[in-house]
């Protein structure tokens, strides 16, 4: 296993943090949704009244969220709709009962629902012919296996691959991900991603393999190992403790960056 490099960890980059909702005026419609999809991780509780007002009655937002399925506090378990005509739509088409304006409202996520439900809004999404502007209903999401609950304190869901140093460099920069590039005169850093909402940063644990080539000062790849969450003062947390939409999130660009800059897979350690 490699060694734990709490002790060689960079501070964190800017990660991902609660945000306000999106100024229409002066953000184009790529910003806009990444800003959107960024409340997946925010911590930030918006209300009805805010949300209504600041997103599903804005001229240029409307269109985007009336797309989108969100998550309303009620007076029992969290319920699940969209906007229409100035209402709110569940599943079967069954009208919901506006929450009051302090109420709750979060971006719907799949790992937090069953199997069923997810299925049903995929049914529902398409025979509105609705084009979700990213995956929702579709996401991938990760909930933790009964190996993840053994290990604890860490995942090796996606250990023991050979990636390309130089494309997950590129894949961190674009997922918000601190990562500095390795060669042979040193500069050993684990990929960091700051959850700042939630006092926490995750960790893909990587090491360079001493490959001939001239692609990143002669360490063109890396193996990867384990994926762990610290909490504010550096501990180690169980992965049972580490919010289920968190989880999802993380191991979902680590997913990503198996796949994206994968070159193939090594032997296990």
């Amino acid at each position: 296993m490699t060694a734990d490099p709490a002790a060689s960890r960079r501070s964190p980059g800017l990660g991902r943090c609660p945000l306000s909702p999106p100024d229409s005026a002066v953000s184009n419609r790529d910003s806009v949704l990444r800003k959107i999809e960024s409340l997946f991780l925010a911590r930030q509780r918006l209300t009805y009244a805010a949300w209504r007002a600041g997103y599903a009655e804005d001229a240029e937002l409307a269109s985007i969220t009336g797309s989108l399925i969100w998550s309303f506090e009620g007076a029992g378990a969290p319920c699940g709709g969209m906007p229409s005509d100035g209402g709110l739509r569940g599943l079967q088409d069954r009208e919901i009962e506006a929450p009051s304006g302090e109420a709750g409202i979060v971006l719907w996520h799949p790992v937090t629902a069953s199997a069923e439900e997810v299925l049903a809004w995929r049914h529902r999404l398409q025979a509105l012919g609705i084009s979700q502007p990213f995956r929702q209903a579709h996401r991938e999401s990760y909930a933790l296996t009964e190996t993840d609950r053994r290990t604890g304190s860490y995942s090796k869901r996606f250990a023991a691959h050979t990636l390309d140093q130089e494309r997950f460099a590129m894949l961190c920069r674009q997922r918000g991900w601190s990562y500095e590039l390795q060669g042979m005169a040193g500069g050993f850093n684990v990929p960091t991603l700051a959850l700042e909402a939630w006092g926490l940063t995750a960790e893909f644990w990587i090491a360079p393999l001493a490959t001939a080539g001239p692609a990143a000062a002669d360490l063109p790849h890396l193996t990867t190992d384990q994926v762990c969450f610290r909490d504010l003062d550096g501990e180690r947390l169980p992965l049972a403790s580490v919010p289920e939409v968190v989880f999802s999130e993380v191991l979902r660009d680590v997913d990503l960056f198996v796949a994206g800059a994968g070159v193939g897979a090594v032997e296990r350690l």
